[in-house]
């Protein structure tokens, strides 16, 4: 356990993001596709790319990769169409998280994958062999890594695929970006609203940096909101357009936070702040909602979050975790039965609110109503929490829980985070980055 705090209210430094290991782990496969080797420069030395990257070379016939889900859903798109028989197996969280519809999609096309325990989640016993490839419908309402692990060895089947997305398409970013990372590598495809259609071609090798990832930015930008005074360089983030998350200057900027791109970096400035209300849809960008949840509970903005259900087959169900967490502050989030919708609601009547008088449903706000929240949000939160006794925070075995909740300090709270190696999933430098920015923290 880490307790974390900060002696003052600024934010002051320079980081450097680890790299992006929703690209290092794409890259991974590719270059296993491709029939000469090619060098990845930065690559991600989180714990998910760690273990795909290990599975990779690996010779064994069980390969367990704990917590990670893109390793499990992009090695099972690899093992299917790789000679040799393997198991597929994970932690207890991953044997919860479905799997059914790639396997589904594999299996017309002729794979030989059973499950090992429970129908639709794995272990999956993979028997890998080439496949011809064809016309597939995936549903896309579950994962999109679903649809990049497909994508991926399309052009090494004989035939390719012609893969028609079925349902509401979840995190069309990430698709966005395996195709854009194939496409650097020489692979032609077509799409046609939701048909995607890639021919048999050969991965063209090429020497490639891996840039740093937006989404461990997402928790200096939360920082940055919650700072009193904000001057911190973070170094690594480009204007690459690869990243869905590379939202964050611009969702940001009505928050009192101002983005200078520097030439390997970014410079963070704080700024009179705007805004009274933050609704805003991520099904672009799940990976930000834990950030952005505790950030608008702290400066007591209400808000409603669309685009959330991913969410709920997570590394755990986090519109639960959010919910949990965060009624430690007094605060009660309301939630979609389907994890699609997340709201926070401030009360407008009487005196002057705290987080613990929220509504269950937010209606649109009068002139008076707005004037009276933005009031509130300079004057930041005053929760039914004591900031004389630490809170503790369950990470769930979810690094994003821990990230999300440690910039609470900023705010005179004490935090204690359990669980904290957790952030070595994706991360695993950031408690030591806090201590450069000022944090103090204890084991």
């Amino acid at each position: 356990m880490f307790l974390i705090e900060k002696p003052d209210k600024n934010l002051s430094g320079d980081i450097t993001l680890p790299a992006s290991k929703s690209i290092s782990n794409r890259l991974l496969i590719i270059r296993a596709l491709s029939q000469h080797p090619f060098q990845i420069n930065n690559l991600s030395d989180s714990d998910d790319t760690r273990v795909l990257e290990n599975a990779l070379k690996s010779d064994k016939n069980v390969i367990d990769i704990g917590h990670a889900g893109t390793s499990m859903r992009f090695l099972t798109g690899y093992c299917a169409i790789t000679p040799g028989e393997r198991i597929l197996t994970g932690s207890e969280r991953m044997k919860k998280r479905p799997v059914g519809d790639l396997v589904d999609a594999l299996r017309a096309l002729g794979a030989e994958i059973q499950y090992a325990e429970k129908e639709g989640f794995p272990p999956l016993r993979i028997r890998g062999k080439k496949l011809e490839g064809g016309k597939i419908s995936v549903k896309s309402s579950v994962s999109s890594q679903f649809i990049s692990a497909l994508l991926m060895i399309a052009p090494v089947l004989k035939k390719g695929l012609e893969i028609k997305l079925g349902g509401n398409t979840v995190s069309p970013a990430y698709i966005e970006l395996t195709l854009k990372l194939m496409q650097m590598f020489g692979i032609k495809y077509k799409q046609e609203g939701k048909l995607i259609i890639i021919r048999n071609q050969v991965y063209v090798p090429s020497e490639i940096t891996v840039e740093a990832d937006w989404s461990a930015a997402s928790y200096w930008y939360e920082m940055a909101a919650l700072a009193g005074k904000t001057k911190i360089v973070i170094r690594g983030l480009t204007q690459s357009g690869l990243q869905g998350d590379s939202v964050l200057p611009e969702l940001f900027d009505g928050l009192g936070v101002k983005t200078e791109f520097l030439k390997n970096g970014v410079r963070l400035i704080d700024k009179p702040k705007k805004i009274s209300r933050f609704d805003y849809n991520f099904i672009n960008q799940p990976d930000l909602v834990q950030a952005f949840a505790v950030l608008c509970v702290l400066k007591n903005i209400p808000f409603r979050f669309d685009g959330t259900q991913t969410l709920r087959v997570k590394e755990t169900d986090r519109v639960e975790a959010l919910k949990k967490e965060l009624s430690k502050f007094g605060v009660r989030l309301e939630s979609a039965t389907d994890g699609n919708r997340i709201e926070f609601s401030v009360a407008t009547t009487g005196t002057k609110n705290t987080p613990g008088s929220t509504r269950a449903t937010i209606g649109a706000k009068t002139a008076t109503e707005s004037s009276r929240a933005t009031a509130e949000t300079k004057a930041g939160v005053k929760t039914s929490a004591t900031k004389t006794s630490p809170i503790k925070i369950n990470t769930y075995e979810d690094h994003r829980m821990a990230m999300a909740f440690a910039p609470a300090a900023l705010f005179g709270y004490k935090i204690d985070i359990e669980n904290p190696e957790v952030v070595s999933k994706s991360y695993p430098c950031f408690w030591k980055d806090l201590i450069k920015a000022g944090f103090n923290i204890q084991q």
